[in-house]
């Protein structure tokens, strides 16, 4: 009978061993459904974190409420500011001054685009809105017809109302020429930035910037 060399019989556990391997196609395949399921498992767990981050209520100031762009305050401040802006403003009532302090001070949607990171929902200071209805008396800007097309002007310092013109093109540097381009596009009062100017790129302040 013969019997098998040591060479022969390596050689035939070395083919065994092959045979019991599986294809290394399979070996890589199985790799990546593994490491798939690890990133849809991370995925998930993300996910889910940052759903119930979102679904937490978010702290709302003391004067919010639900349907705050139909609610009216009765704060002593708030009624003051009402009372300015109805005393400054030709031709406005005391539901226009409510409507346009809850857009000048971030009360509603419309104005938060506006407003975005900068304010949020706060409380008007008298002294601050009778500064600036004074100024848009001295530029001739007081009026119903014009201050319903920006609203928010309302809630602008005086000092953003200069800036306006400080940080305007050249072509608007003009004070007769800005004046007239402002009584016409009312919302080119609230441009006060240039981030082509400062930054070479946006810097996503498009509601106050004077490239949008």
């Amino acid at each position: 009978q013969h019997v098998p060399t040591c060479s022969r019989l390596l050689h035939n556990k070395q083919q065994t061993t092959m045979k019991r391997q599986p294809p290394k196609a399979l070996l890589v395949f199985a790799t990546a459904c593994i490491s798939s399921l690890h990133c849809a498992q991370h995925f998930r767990s993300t996910f889910c974190g940052y759903a119930v981050q979102a679904a937490q209520p978010r702290p709302r100031s003391p004067m919010a409420a639900e349907g705050a762009e139909s609610e009216t305050f009765t704060s002593e401040a708030w009624e003051n500011s009402v009372q300015a802006v109805v005393t400054g403003i030709e031709g406005s009532s005391t539901e226009d001054a409510d409507a346009w302090l809850k857009e000048g001070f971030a009360w509603t949607q419309k104005s938060r685009r506006f407003w975005r990171k900068l304010r949020s929902q706060e409380e008007p200071t008298p002294a601050s809105v009778r500064e600036t209805v004074l100024w848009l008396q001295e530029k001739g800007l007081a009026r119903r017809d014009w201050v319903k097309r920006f609203p928010e002007v309302i809630g602008l310092s005086v000092e953003e109302l200069e800036k306006s013109k400080q940080t305007a093109p050249s072509y608007l540097k003009q004070e007769t020429t800005y004046y007239k381009a402002v009584t016409a596009n009312p919302q080119l009062l609230g441009k006060n930035y240039d981030c082509l100017d400062e930054h070479e790129s946006c810097q996503g302040q498009c509601s106050r910037c004077w490239n949008t």
